[in-house]
């Protein structure tokens, strides 16, 4: 019998010790603010693993400014020259596309429908900017209307009601692209460096990770070689390595 609760106790101490490694900490944050957004930079790491990732946060405020989806047929432009050309404060790539550019799922920019809503498991949720509000949405929850302005459709969803959506994929690292809310008409974009969808969600999740924001609703937009970021002030970009379909974009005004 000791033998057991000897056996057990260390076990235990084990998984404990394994679970601790496993936490994602914090290692720093760099805050900058532009005119109508907030840029973050974040080293976090893993405590299993000793090396940074890094994370790049777009806080947008809602009173100034408003989520724009900017069509690129053909993939003509980089990230950079689209920003530039709308005259966007910040802005990262957009959804997935087929191999002839032509977009999955739904697309809208400036109030034209771009391609239709289609259903399928990836693309579980909805990026919608509707009379000045932005929202995230499931696609049981939307409702098409003449006030949407742009909309993209994307996923999987990553945090839903404030926790980890489950069933996410645990095993392919790469770079990630997120559209962020709070519930109450706060919203911001994310791009991270090399972590699985599952270690995307438990980043969201860990207390005291993104104080900037508080995230209910966190929705996965095309990652991998088409992740990129730009903000206008202060000047960043990290640069995609592949032309995509689309952007999401913050931009002055209602």
């Amino acid at each position: 019998m000791r033998l057991f609760c000897k056996l057990g106790l260390i076990l235990a101490i084990f998984f404990q010790g394994s679970a601790a490694r496993s936490e994602w900490i914090l290692q720093s944050t760099t805050p900058q603010r532009g005119k109508g957004v907030a840029f973050v930079e974040k080293a976090i790491r893993n405590g299993s693993d000793s090396s940074s990732r890094h994370l790049f946060l777009v806080l947008a405020d809602p009173k100034q400014c408003t989520l724009r989806v900017i069509d690129n047929p053909g993939g003509k432009r980089t990230l950079g020259s689209a920003m530039e050309e709308n005259g966007c404060l910040a802005g990262v790539n957009g959804s997935y596309f087929r191999p002839d550019f032509s977009p999955v799922g739904l697309e809208i920019s400036h109030g034209r429908l771009i391609h239709p809503l289609e259903h399928g498991k990836l693309i579980s949720g909805l990026v919608v900017a509707n009379r000045g509000s932005v929202a995230l949405l499931r696609i049981g929850e939307f409702k098409p209307a003449p006030s949407i302005k742009d909309a993209v459709q994307c996923g999987p969803f990553l945090i839903d009601h404030g926790k980890v959506v489950p069933g996410l994929n645990a095993t392919k690292r790469a770079d990630r692209t997120v559209v962020l809310a709070d519930g109450k008409g706060g919203w911001g974009l994310l791009m991270a460096e090399s972590v699985t969808l599952a270690e995307m969600a438990q980043i969201l999740a860990t207390p005291g990770m993104l104080p900037e924001i508080k995230v209910t609703r966190a929705l996965n937009l095309d990652g991998g070689t088409s992740s990129a970021i730009w903000v206008n002030e202060p000047p960043v970009y990290e640069r995609e390595f592949k032309r995509v379909r689309n952007f999401v974009a913050v931009v002055p005004g209602k």
